[in-house]
């Protein structure tokens, strides 16, 4: 055979092999673009403004553009804590965008827990974000025996003037936020539901004696 046609199929052969090369070199870039990584996503439903907390996330292994901006993994603790910038969605990949600054109470708000039975809050209970009115539901300890308990502010006020005297009935606050719940647990009372409720500092304390007692209920307010 001559020389020339020798050459030719191992030509041929070198051509295969750099268009495979070719093939494969792209197909890494694109592997490298597209890089699979751990990064946090989004498990459940999460509200704007509210503060995202270990079970609302996860993180897990995903292939993204390197242009898409993520929250590695490793980073979820610096992100726990902060409100929700925008409502985020259940399995989407969470962005720093995403994120607004870190919770914190205003000056003149406090935190408050509230035990709540089933008698003391709707059938399927509150959750996170909702709005809440605390009412009077009871005569804390002997039912035979007054309130002994100040007078609460209309409204939650900071002012003492027009007063809310704490008899059954009573609405104590309204406009509360819940910002958590846990429970139910069992108490003296039977199963019970913790509430986090953000309210006026000039109530909390007042809020806090009455729910040891066992004075209280939530009354879920609609949105405006």
């Amino acid at each position: 055979m001559p020389a020339g046609g020798r050459r030719r199929p191992l030509l041929a052969a070198l051509a295969a092999l750099v268009v495979i090369g070719s093939t494969v070199a792209v197909v890494a870039a694109f592997l490298r673009a597209q890089g699979t990584e751990r990064v946090v996503v989004v498990r459940q439903t999460v509200a704007v403004g509210q503060v995202l907390e270990a079970r609302d996330l996860a993180a897990v292994g995903v292939r993204v553009p390197r242009s898409l901006p993520t929250v590695p993994a490793r980073a979820v603790g610096e992100v726990l804590g902060r409100r929700a910038a925008v409502t985020l969605v259940p399995g989407t990949v969470l962005s720093p965008a995403d994120l607004g600054p870190v919770a914190g109470l205003p000056a003149g708000r406090s935190l408050v827990g509230v035990a709540l039975t089933a008698a003391e809050a709707p059938a399927n209970g509150v959750v996170r974000g909702e709005k809440v009115a605390v009412v009077m539901a009871g005569v804390p300890g002997s039912t035979s025996s007054a309130p002994s308990v100040p007078p609460v502010p209309a409204g939650g006020g900071s002012s003492a003037a027009g007063g809310v005297v704490a008899v059954p009935g009573a609405v104590l606050c309204q406009g509360a936020t819940v910002v958590a719940v846990s429970g139910p647990t069992s108490t003296s009372a039977g199963s019970a539901s913790v509430a986090t409720l953000e309210v006026p500092a000039s109530v909390a304390p007042v809020l806090a004696t009455l729910s040891a007692e066992g004075a209280l209920a939530v009354v879920v307010e609609g949105r405006a």
